[in-house]
């Protein structure tokens, strides 16, 4: 955190004046501090190049689950103060861009720092120019040679998901994916909240293939942990024919359908 926070002293404050809306910009003012932060922390021997992939994969994995991950950076200017996930979008696109454009500039022999460099002398010579999509697309073409606006447009104005890189982590690391957990409470939880009555209830879910049914009276049901696979869910509903009328219904929360999930993992 403190490490993203000092890098805003860089980015974007010795950049330029930001044009527009703030947030249209925040995949490159907050995602390419989150790309830079973890730079120093590894050159000073602070962050191990297994802890900075353990990171990036927990984000890769969050993005790549976000209910919110196709949506353009118009919905994240109306909605970025009222959705967390469209709050943190900006920042996973521009660290997962910026990771995909250095790799490919690496295979160059360049780096993506010429990019941050020359938007640097640009703005100290012109202190009123602005930094927008266009400057950068711009700038990273005379810097680089790299043609970056189709992934802006794909990416950031349609909301398509982030190319990746196989050798983005070097050598020693390469991309695969993998197969995760998804959370399903297998019921609607608002219905039952207010009508104590089970509903929503479909044949291919876990709650379904534990016993619990449409239309039970539920009698109790402690809290369930959203997103929590391996938190058990448990519903007593009113059942006549058990002794002491009611009967106690278990089961893991976990979708039929397993999502795929990029990963970087050591050779």
């Amino acid at each position: 955190l403190l490490a993203h926070e000092h890098q805003h002293n860089w980015t974007p404050t010795r950049l330029g004046r930001i044009a527009g809306p703030e947030e249209r910009l925040y995949w490159f003012t907050e995602g390419f501090t989150a790309y830079y932060a973890h730079r120093p922390l590894r050159a000073a021997g602070l962050y191990s190049d297994s802890a900075y992939a353990a990171t990036l994969n927990e984000k890769l994995e969050r993005y790549w689950r976000s209910p919110r991950r196709n949506d353009p950076v118009d919905s994240v200017v109306a909605g970025f103060w009222r959705d967390g996930d469209l709050q943190r979008l900006p920042y996973q696109q521009g660290e997962l861009l910026a990771l995909y454009w250095q790799a490919q500039l690496v295979r160059q022999g360049k780096t993506i720092d010429s990019l941050m460099r020359a938007l640097r002398r640009a703005a100290r010579q012109n202190t009123a120019a602005a930094l927008s999509d266009s400057s950068i697309i711009a700038t990273m073409r005379r810097a680089t040679g790299l043609d970056i606006l189709p992934d802006i447009e794909s990416v950031v104005h349609r909301g398509a998901n982030c190319p990746l890189d196989n050798s983005a982590l070097g050598p020693d690391y390469r991309l695969i994916w993998l197969e995760r957990e998804q959370f399903e409470s297998g019921f609607d939880i608002a219905v039952q909240k207010r009508d104590s009555v089970i509903a929503g209830v479909t044949e291919a879910t876990a709650a379904y293939a534990a016993g619990l049914r449409n239309g039970q009276r539920v009698r109790r049901r402690p809290p369930i942990y959203l997103g929590e696979t391996n938190q058990t869910v448990e519903v007593t509903i009113v059942d006549p024919a058990t002794p002491g009328g009611e009967r106690t219904i278990r089961y893991r929360p976990v979708a039929a359908e397993r999502p795929r999930v990029p990963q970087y993992v050591r050779r």
